[in-house]
C-alpha cells in the first residue's frame, strides 16, 4: 500500500526534474544565440570614422544620447578632453591611435570585490600622443557599455606580476612591466575579453586646439570634475 502512495511522488519528482532540465536547456541556447548575434553585431560595426551622419560638430565629432564627455590631467597641468562612446567620427579632425601607443595591463579591479575576481575587468595603458588634445573611445561592444579613463598616478608592484594602480585597481599582470611615463593614461575596457582595446574598442585622438562640445555634455563635465 505504501509502494503505491509513493509512486505519484516519483512520478512528480521526476516531471519536476525534467521540467528544470528543460528550462535549463531552453535559458542556455537562448543566452547562446544572445551571444551569437551580438558578436556578430560587433564584426560588422562601422568605425566610427566612416560612419555616415548629416554633420559634425565644431570639433568634429557627432554626438549620441548616452555620449560622455570626461577630461583627464597628464604630466601636471596637461588637460586632455575623453569623449567616450560618440555617433561618429570625422576623419578629418581624428585619427586612430596607433597600437604601439596601446599596451595591456593585466586584469583585476577592486581588491574587496569578490565578483570582479570572479568576472575581473581587463585594463590597458595608453600613451596620449605629444600633441593631442583629445582622445574619444568606441563603444565596449561585446560588454554593450563604455570604457573608464583614469590619468596614472602611481603604480606600485605589490608581488611579482601583480599591481596596483592609484590604490584602486589592483591587477595581475602577464609579465614585469616598465616604468610609467608622465604622458599615459590607463583605460578600463570592461569584463570581456573580447574588446580589445585599439582594435574591437576603437580609439582615436584630435590635435585640435580648444575642443568644443555641447552644453550638455561640458555641464555633466564640470559635475563630474566636482564630485
Amino acid at each position: 500500500m505504501k509502494l503505491l502512495k509513493s509512486i505519484p511522488l516519483v512520478k512528480i519528482s521526476a516531471a519536476i526534474a525534467f521540467g528544470a532540465i528543460v528550462l535549463g536547456i531552453v535559458g542556455f541556447s537562448s543566452f547562446r544565440w544572445r551571444y551569437v548575434r551580438r558578436a556578430q553585431f560587433c564584426d560588422r560595426a562601422t568605425p566610427l570614422d566612416e560612419v555616415e551622419v548629416d554633420g559634425y560638430g565644431p570639433s568634429g565629432a557627432a554626438l549620441r544620447q548616452g555620449t560622455i564627455l570626461r577630461e583627464v590631467i597628464i604630466q601636471g597641468d596637461r588637460k586632455i578632453d575623453i569623449l567616450v562612446i560618440p555617433k561618429a567620427l570625422s576623419s578629418q579632425t581624428w585619427s586612430k591611435l596607433p597600437s604601439s601607443a596601446i599596451e595591456y595591463l593585466g586584469k583585476g579591479g577592486d581588491r574587496y570585490s569578490l565578483s570582479e575576481w570572479l568576472r575581473p575587468d581587463y585594463f590597458y595603458r595608453l600613451d596620449v600622443p605629444a600633441n593631442a588634445t583629445g582622445l574619444a573611445f568606441g563603444r565596449l561592444c561585446h560588454r554593450n557599455n563604455d570604457v573608464t579613463v583614469m590619468a596614472i598616478e602611481t603604480l606600485e608592484e605589490i608581488a611579482p606580476k601583480k599591481i596596483n594602480i592609484n590604490d584602486e585597481a589592483y591587477l595581475s599582470t602577464p609579465a614585469n612591466l616598465r616604468e610609467i611615463e608622465a604622458s599615459e593614461i590607463f583605460v578600463n575596457a570592461g569584463s570581456d575579453r573580447r574588446d580589445i582595446l585599439g582594435e574591437v574598442t576603437e580609439v582615436y585622438f584630435t590635435t585640435v586646439p580648444s575642443l568644443k562640445f555641447d552644453s550638455r555634455l561640458e555641464a555633466e563635465k564640470r559635475e563630474s570634475q566636482m564630485d
